[in-house]
């Protein structure tokens, strides 16, 4: 069933009574260096970007580390792996989520709305599929979109955290493919407005008969 609306409209509305202020963070990027087959370990090493980022109503704003730049001179001259960069629809997504749970709970359906302990916390647990996000020729080749969410809030209603998984599988011009994806989100309360502290994404993918995975970690710090 979908999210009824008096729920919708109070998720929304606690969700959006946090956005005050401009805010400003340092993000720091971690991921394994280079793509590796999924079952293979990493070598050794890891990529890294750090920078920071200030998001406000005259827009965006990135200042970079300056160990980056060296890292991605020799990755244009393709000596090293590509370092993580950051970049403004990331950082906006980080340091102001509220627009993107807004956009997720739009139109979603309901699985439960329970409460439960997490992290040795009683919180409310709402768990939801959101509306998939494909355009008219997207449809035509996914033959499988699953995507559930898991957003959990205090009891103030505060965003804690956010767990989202999704399964996509795409058959095009006789080829195959399938990704597998899992994001958590832990947030807190800054200078009144809701941010990302911490953000882990892992994915897997296969097709033409080899396998692929990677795992991205972003912390962020406020300042």
């Amino acid at each position: 069933m979908k999210i009824a609306k008096e729920t919708y409209e109070q998720l929304k509305g606690e969700v959006a009574g946090v956005q005050l202020g401009a805010p400003m963070g340092r993000i720091d990027k971690r991921a394994p260096r280079g793509a590796k087959p999924a079952r293979k370990k990493p070598k050794g090493g890891e990529r890294r970007g750090r920078g920071t980022v200030e998001v406000g109503p005259a827009g965006v704003t990135l200042h970079f580390d300056p160990q980056s730049i060296p890292r991605a001179r020799k990755a244009g001259a393709k000596k090293a792996d590509d370092p993580v960069l950051l970049d403004a629809s990331a950082a906006i997504r980080l340091l102001d989520p509220a627009d993107e749970l807004r956009r997720l709970l739009e139109g979603a359906t309901l699985v439960s709305d329970r409460a439960e302990t997490f992290e040795g916390k009683t919180v409310r647990t709402v768990v939801f599929h959101p509306v998939p996000d494909l355009d008219e020729e997207d449809r035509k080749s996914v033959k499988k979109f699953e995507e559930t969410v898991t957003l959990r809030l205090d009891g103030g209603g505060l965003p804690v955290s956010l767990d989202r998984s999704t399964e996509l599988k795409i058959s095009k011009l006789l080829i195959s493919f399938s990704v597998t994806r899992k994001e958590s989100k832990w947030f807190s309360l800054a200078p009144g407005r809701l941010v990302t502290t911490r953000s882990v994404e892992e994915s897997h993918g296969s097709g033409l008969g080899q396998d692929s995975a990677s795992r991205m970690v972003t912390t962020v710090t406020v300042l």
